[in-house]
């Protein structure tokens, strides 16, 4: 399911990137959830409706879209250039 998403979303905006992923916890006996965050340039904004659309016809997959305001954006910028 996920590397469906992603397919779809490299194949819409290849400059996306992934910023986050990690498995949530069980959500079944035996399915663990997982959560990536994609990072999307302004840019294509164009062509979220396609990316929304596409994800849409994947079964089983919920995702939600997020803009982040200047301060965060900021924060995490100088998160990665501390780490670096």
């Amino acid at each position: 399911m996920i590397d469906e998403a992603s397919r779809i979303l490299k194949e819409i905006i290849p400059e996306s990137y992934v910023s986050l992923r990690q498995g949530i916890g069980l959500q079944t006996q035996d399915t663990i959830k997982e959560h990536v965050n994609y990072v999307l340039p302004l840019q294509k904004l164009y062509e979220f409706p396609k990316l929304f659309e596409g994800l849409e016809s994947i079964e089983g997959i919920e995702f939600k879209v997020v803009l982040t305001s200047l301060e965060e954006a900021f924060l995490n910028f100088s998160k990665v250039e501390v780490q670096q």
